[in-house]
């Protein structure tokens, strides 16, 4: 499968859109996501799922815009940006927002899929363990007649 380096610019965006639904490194589903792309006017982009909104530049830069969102943003502090770009790390911090690397955030997706594939998994398995009464009942009325055979 290819990186989303390797793929064209809508097939890694979409990629990463993908990312943050079904990996959720951004933990719940409640938290709020905002993608920021380069972009021009004639791009359209269709709804992403949840709590992710993507927004396109139009007209400045991606970390224009980035820095505009911080700047305007009532409680910045409960932000965090996403990047490498250090000058956008550093203007974060000035703003007290929170920064991750990418690297750090894309670990912490795959860490969210193990949790969840865990528990799904843990939850599967004691399902599975729970016999209903019907099924229970006949157990045991075969055991009994294995149980009287070997006495008999």
């Amino acid at each position: 499968m290819p990186t989303l380096a390797e793929r064209t610019l809508e097939a890694a965006r979409t990629g990463l859109i993908t990312f943050l639904d079904v990996q959720r490194p951004q933990g719940s589903t409640r938290n709020p996501v905002t993608i920021v792309f380069d972009g021009r006017d004639d791009i359209f982009w269709p709804e992403p799922p949840g709590e992710i909104r993507v927004l396109f530049s139009r007209g400045e830069s991606a970390d224009e815009l980035i820095k505009r969102l911080i700047e305007d943003a009532s409680a910045p502090r409960t932000f965090v940006l996403v990047s490498n770009d250090r000058q956008l790390q550093q203007y974060a911090r000035q703003h007290e927002a929170g920064i991750m690397s990418v690297e750090d955030f894309v670990a912490r997706g795959a860490a969210c899929r193990r949790a969840a594939v865990a528990r799904k998994t843990a939850s599967a398995g004691e399902e599975s363990k729970v016999i209903p009464e019907v099924f229970r009942a006949r157990v045991n009325r075969e055991f009994e007649d294995l149980w009287l055979k070997d006495r008999g």
